[in-house]
């Protein structure tokens, strides 16, 4: 099974929901499945695969863009693991 691609297709409140699709091909055929993602709050990010992420326009339209502040945390998390690997 292969992540095909994910729809983040409402937001709540700052909580975003989206469904995940899975590609299965074998001797029977090829199958897509669908996930609902329930919310979940992570300290740190778990590694990602590679595939399309889309936003419903809806979505879209409801949220300020954060791409500030994204680069902000990005930026502090490349100087944590700097420190981190400094005093190891």
């Amino acid at each position: 099974m292969t992540l095909d691609h994910i729809v983040i297709n409402d937001v709540n409140d700052g909580t975003f929901f989206a469904r995940i699709l899975l590609r299965m091909d074998n001797e029977l055929g090829k199958k897509i499945i669908e996930n609902r993602c329930a919310p979940e709050r992570l300290d740190r990010p778990r590694p990602a695969a590679q595939a399309p992420i889309f936003v419903a326009r809806k979505v879209y339209d409801a949220v300020d863009d954060q791409t500030e502040i994204l680069e902000q945390v990005l930026s502090g998390r490349a100087e944590e693991e700097t420190d981190e690997g400094e005093a190891t």
